[in-house]
């Protein structure tokens, strides 16, 4: 699957676009617009082939027409109208979180730098093409994470792909004796040879360069080492203890990075050389933040960055902040929120950081987004600091959280295949979207269809699915698109080197067998029309018939342009492998073999899921970018919320480990779990549960803002209903059975008096009228509710 196609496919299904149809052929890319393209070719990029002309059916997202006015975004029109369907909304929330997020403007780099990154000129292509060898060598931090360079090959886009636990490294100022300098220690030591120390320490990671002159390269170098000397704060502090060590080459010098700024993250991200660092001979003394970095002289080791240090993007991207801008902040606020101001969430969290600033901006030009590879790279590395900060937090409440029953403790206290039905009329979809082995985008998506729509002989399925090479003369476009798009291969003797290859044949058993009709197997999955009527298309030298012909949608394959497959399925075993396969976990595990000391079963060790999820876990570019714009990743129609069943008192209940148990019991969410509460609301009349629903909606909305006061035609709960439904005595009150009232009610009136009656229905009238007394309602015998009169 193409990534720019089938992301396409996602947000269109939602967003009503209308199909803008151009007859025209398609734009050269603008290069200053993010590309990800093949930078292995000397050739400039006016001269790569482009498809030359768009299908007439396909779907145009158009420019990116939408502007915030709070931070001046470029967004697409999905993008604008997520969250914000009305399109009455002119700040959004993909890119300032409607204008809660506010950061200052990162500082314009010089004219002659930005041209470098325009490509305009040879020195400017040899430096794009190996931005992440500069950037290496500029670097003063090292990542921990583990590069997978074994998914680019052959002529698909660059992937930058990560495994493992990622984390920056820093080592000490100078290197041990009779070792190279590395990364940091490259601006201190030995400074006369710098130029050369820097190439040489980054000779073998010539990535994506096949021609590069030794001459540009030097040219390079010394142009972006005498910029980061004038621009870049960290530099500075660096250039200083190298002149201390000129000075004095014996002395004990430490460098303190400090990770704490007294300015307003919001308007402030460019500290002076004092705020970034202080140099200190001797004793570091006491007055140390737990979050600042402390580089030693020489100490032959490596420390680890906290991913919460203002400096730690600027330690390792110094090409894409070139003054050593802050990065991340715990203490950046909201706008417009000050210390007196109550709400939940006061201070920008790390997604809603990046979010904000890998935003195309009106007038802007962004060293980030054309930073390509770099860009790639930026993009996970920012994504693992976020996953990192979460699971953290996790690790370390797993050591405060307490997890028991309820019981124990009280004994110690999808838009076009949904809406524009191109398929037929669906009633459920479900899908979820996954990162496959390149780390492109791939959805898998099932439709519940409407029994009319259902196919239910194999002669219907013919007219939705395809699985035959069209005839070029009768629909050549489509016939181009399933040249590009949905020709398998070639694989087995043909290309024996084929990702599909497992033990010496296809592991997507292609090539198909001829078939005249389509049928369906003893298992129920279908086996399409492939029909050999000597129908080819030629792909690097060899000819596929229909027999290689992944099953396609017409009109879907037109619509979005990308590798879209489409299957039936209508048996227990192939929806059994489907529902399987839409939520699946991770394609790769890692298996550990460790001792044991004690020399008997250790079964019951700790089990350290952050650890195995990390050695599991592979990241892409495009997952990353995918996961801080909060995209989604599964999707259900009509959604489905799981109900904990549970025995009476058996509910877990989560506390705190210095929590009390008394105040634990007390809280109203403890002794009433969601199946408790559901079992409560199947008791609650349509206006009940109509308040209740209005009351939740109003809690939401006032915690954004707002109410439903603000939306005109809009009902608002009744407060006093719900209030007192919270009162326990109210509420065993109210809680009777109607029937049996009622019944008791008419045996009662049945034995009053005739007096009694009279009098009764005179107070009842009087009640009903609202007339406050009855005149006459003395009764020459009492009269209890439930008992007859003595």
């Amino acid at each position: 699957m193409r990534a720019t196609n089938s992301s396409s496919v996602t947000q269109a299904s939602s967003s009503n676009l209308s199909c803008r149809k151009l007859n025209r052929k398609r734009k050269i890319p603008n290069i200053s617009q993010i590309p990800i393209l093949d930078l292995t070719s000397d050739e400039d990029l006016r001269d790569q082939q482009i498809r030359q002309q768009l299908i007439s059916d396909y779907l145009d997202h158009g420019d990116q027409t939408f502007v915030c006015t709070m931070c001046h975004a470029q967004l697409w029109t999905y993008e604008a109208l997520k969250g914000n369907t009305s399109g009455k909304k002119t700040s959004y929330s993909m890119c300032c979180g409607n204008g809660k997020v506010e950061l200052p403007q990162l500082k314009q780099a010089p004219t002659n730098y930005q041209n470098l990154f325009r490509n305009v000129d040879p020195k400017g292509k040899n430096f794009m093409k190996n931005i992440r060898r500069f950037n290496s060598m500029f670097s003063f931090t090292s990542m921990g994470g583990k590069v997978d360079s074994s998914i680019n090959r052959g002529n698909a886009p660059y992937v930058f792909r990560l495994s493992g636990q990622n984390y920056h490294c820093m080592g000490s100022l100078l290197p041990i004796d009779g070792s190279k300098p590395k990364f940091s220690q490259l601006y201190i030591y030995d400074t006369e040879n710098e130029i050369t120390n820097r190439q040489r320490a980054f000779s073998t990671q010539n990535e994506g360069c096949t021609s590069t002159s030794h001459s540009l390269d030097i040219e390079i170098i010394r142009f972006l080492k005498d910029m980061l000397d004038s621009t870049n704060e960290l530099v500075k502090c660096y250039r200083m203890a190298r002149d201390c060590f000129d000075e004095n080459p014996h002395i004990d010098l430490k460098l303190r990075l400090i990770g704490r700024r007294q300015q307003d993250g919001r308007t402030y991200n460019l500290p002076t050389a004092s705020e970034v660092a202080a140099l200190i001979v001797g004793d570091i003394g006491d007055a140390i933040d737990n979050r600042d970095i402390i580089v030693t002289t020489k100490s032959g080791s490596l420390q680890r960055i906290n991913e919460l240090h203002p400096a730690y993007l600027g330690l390792q991207y110094p090409l894409l902040f070139p003054y050593g801008d802050d990065g991340y902040r715990v203490d950046i606020p909201h706008r417009d929120v000050d210390p007196s101001t109550n709400t939940k969430r006061r201070f920008c969290t790390m997604r809603e950081f990046f979010a904000y600033r890998i935003q195309d901006r009106v007038n802007v030009f962004s060293l980030i987004l054309n930073s390509r590879r770099l860009f790639q790279q930026f993009l996970v590395d920012a994504y693992t600091m976020i996953e990192t900060e979460r699971l953290y937090y996790i690790r370390n409440q797993q050591k405060v959280l307490r997890c028991e029953s309820y019981e124990t403790l009280k004994s110690v206290q999808s838009h076009d295949l949904k809406k524009k039905r191109l398929l037929g009329l669906v009633k459920a979809v479900v899908y979820t979207v996954e990162f496959q082995k390149r780390g492109l985008p791939h959805a898998h998506i099932c439709l519940f269809m409407h029994p009319d729509y259902k196919l239910p002989t194999v002669e219907h399925i013919d007219r939705v699915i395809s699985a035959e090479i069209p005839n070029k003369d009768d629909d050549p476009e489509l016939y181009s698109l399933v040249s590009e798009f949905m020709m398998h291969g070639p694989c087995g003797s043909d290309n024996p080197k084929c990702p599909c290859m497992s033990e010496n044949k296809c592991s997507k058993n292609f090539p198909k067998p001829f078939l005249e009709n389509t049928s369906v197997d003893s298992n129920g999955y279908p086996m399409y029309r492939r029909r050999n009527d000597g129908s080819f298309i030629e792909k690097s030298g060899v000819k596929l018939d229909n027999r290689s012909v992944v099953p396609y949608h017409k009109t879907l394959l037109k619509r979005y342009q990308a590798h879209i497959n489409v299957e039936w399925c209508n048996q227990a075993a192939s929806i059994k492998y489907l529902f399987k396969y839409i939520n699946k976990g991770p394609d790769r595990a890692t298996v550990e073999v460790a001792q044991n000391n004690n020399g008997g079963d250790n079964d019951d060790a700790p089990v350290d899921e952050i650890k195995n999820y990390y050695d599991c876990r592979y990241l892409s570019a495009c997952e990353a970018s995918w996961r801080i714009y909060g995209f989604d990743v599964h999707y259900r129609y009509p959604s489905v919320v799981r109900l904990p069943f549970h025995l009476p008192g058996k509910q877990n209940v989560v506390y705190g480990a210095d929590d009390d148990i008394e105040d634990v019991l007390k809280k109203q969410f403890v002794s009433s779990s969601m199946f408790l509460s559901w079992m409560s609301c199947l008791s609650l009349n349509d206006d009940q549960l109509k308040n209740l629903t209005l009351y939740e909606i109003e809690k939401i909305l006032l915690q954004n803002n707002s109410s439903l006061k603000d939306f005109v035609g809009m009902p608002y709960p009744d407060h006093d209903s719900i209030s007192s439904s919270n009162n326990r005595l109210i509420t065993e009150e109210l809680d009777f059975d109607m029937n049996s009232l009622q019944q008791e009610s008419h045996q009662l009136l049945d034995s009053l008096t005739i007096e009694q009656r009279s009098v009764f229905d005179e107070i009842m009238t009087a009640v009903k009228q609202k007339k406050g007394e009855a005149k006459n309602t003395k009764l020459p015998k009492r009269f209890l509710w439930g008992k007859p009169p003595e």
